[in-house]
């Protein structure tokens, strides 16, 4: 495979010492294979701001079965999406955000790339015949929802998706073809008998059926309310509704009439625990449905329970729902047949290294300037951000911003460390020295905030 190779706009002056380079927090990055695109006047503005800049165009980043993936074309259809998620996050935020856009991406392209290719190589020379009347057919289909015309389908699409005709019937080829192989080999290697469904609809008996359940309404009012305890006896004694009564003058629930459901499962409801407080669960056991007992004087209060219906268990029956079983058991085994089978690809396929490829997407997502609404110019007069970032430089850290705003603050510089895949927030602390001694020039201390695997580290160094 080709070594990875980046295309920037802007060439750099090589730093005359290493001092003045780790200063270059931006231009830190890249390697000996990178193309530099050089412009004399952007070069002559740099030098005069004194604020080096590079700009990555394009980027390289491996390979699958023989594809080349560029790290433009990879960020296209997320890039409105980052730049705008960049204007809300803080940096090391967006670097974690855009670590798990990455992942989603990779393992996307991973999968279609290689279902691709396993589809392709196995038609028959029909087959490829026919490929070419589908393609015939999408390029129609999408000149007919255009008014017949492949210009304005073509203006459409760039502006609405940013591709072209060719482009977006290509992808829709992909599509098709996608979803086929995993048709062909992966639903159709699973079948879902009877039995099968039979046997989890008894093994999973309870998930169908539905407990007992009784129903009560509930009227409770204050014991030193002779007037509300008078109204509701003479309520009840009237004939009124219980729910009715609960809703005029009760406290508990008023908003649903007194409503109380209490499920039961397999306990019989002369033995159910309805209440807490015995004083209010006996009489309330000893209810047959459309009876009410009360009045009950309870912690200064006065109640009236009224048992008004009870559900027996229910069971759904298998033929109400074997189609939900059948489905819940191929979409299982579906699941276990696309882990076989991808499996096997990536044992088979050819591709790049996922990490390297993923570490070099995240350098040029950082590199490509999607945080420059974060960043600041800084001098080269700033000697503590010059010697911290030579001090991680010596240690094996790729310096990609500095002095970066955030919501809470600034931070001096990021990083990513030796394994170019852990984030680094390096803040520079210069230590002080009193005016008029004969003490050496102040040194840099680096305190690191280490975000990985879910967890914050602090550590040190000076």
């Amino acid at each position: 495979m080709p070594e990875p190779k980046a295309a920037i706009a802007q060439r750099i002056p090589e730093p005359s010492s290493e001092t003045d380079r780790a200063d270059d927090a931006v231009a830190l990055v890249g390697g000996p294979d990178e193309v530099l695109i050089d412009t004399d006047d952007a070069t002559a503005d740099a030098r005069a701001s004194n604020l080096p800049e590079r700009l990555i165009v394009d980027r390289m980043v491996g390979q699958i079965n023989g594809k080349p993936i560029y790290a433009s074309e990879f960020f296209r259809s997320m890039d409105a999406r980052l730049r705008a998620e960049a204007q809300k996050m803080p940096p090391r935020e967006w670097l974690d955000f855009v670590s798990g856009q990455i992942d989603a991406e990779l393992a996307d392209r991973l999968t279609n790339e290689l279902l691709l290719a396993e589809f392709q190589s196995a038609l028959t020379l029909e087959e490829r015949q026919g490929v070419l009347g589908f393609l015939a057919y999408i390029r129609e289909n999408i000149r007919r929802q255009n008014q017949g015309s492949e210009a304005r389908a073509e203006e459409r699409l760039l502006r609405t998706e940013g591709l072209t005709l060719d482009e977006k019937i290509e992808q829709q080829k992909e599509q098709q073809f996608i979803y086929e192989q995993v048709r062909r080999e992966i639903k159709a290697r699973v079948n879902v008998s009877y039995r099968d469904i039979r046997q989890r609809y008894e093994r999973d008996a309870e998930m169908y059926t539905t407990e007992a359940e009784a129903v009560l309404r509930l009227i409770r009012v204050p014991a030193d309310d002779a007037e509300a305890v008078t109204s509701v006896t003479e309520a009840l004694a009237r004939g009124e509704a219980p729910a009715d009564v609960a809703g005029e003058f009760g406290l508990y629930n008023a908003a649903q009439n007194g409503l109380l459901r209490k499920e039961l499962g397999a306990t019989a409801y002369s033995e159910a625990s309805i209440f807490p407080a015995p004083e209010m669960n006996g009489p309330a056991q000893a209810l047959a449905v459309g009876e009410t007992v009360g009045p009950i004087e309870y912690r200064g209060s006065v109640y009236w329970i009224h048992l008004e219906s009870m559900r027996a268990p229910e069971k759904t029956s298998l033929y109400d729902t074997q189609l939900r079983i059948e489905q819940q058991i191929r979409a299982e085994r579906e699941t276990e047949e696309r882990r076989k089978y991808f499996f096997e690809l990536l044992e088979n396929g050819s591709f790049s290294d996922s990490r390297s490829m993923k570490r070099e997407l995240l350098e040029f997502a950082a590199e490509r300037g999607w945080l420059g609404a974060f960043r600041r110019p800084l001098s080269l007069g700033a000697r503590g951000e010059r010697v911290a970032a030579g001090h991680l430089r010596s240690r094996g850290y790729r310096v990609i911003l500095k002095n970066v705003r955030t919501k809470t603050g600034e931070l001096d510089l990021v990083a990513l460390a030796p394994d170019r895949e852990t984030v680094v927030v390096v803040e520079v602390k210069a230590k002080l020295v009193r005016p008029g001694s004969d003490a050496p020039p102040p040194e840099a201390s680096v305190t690191a905030h280490k975000k990985r695997d879910g967890r914050i580290v602090r550590c040190g160094s000076t």
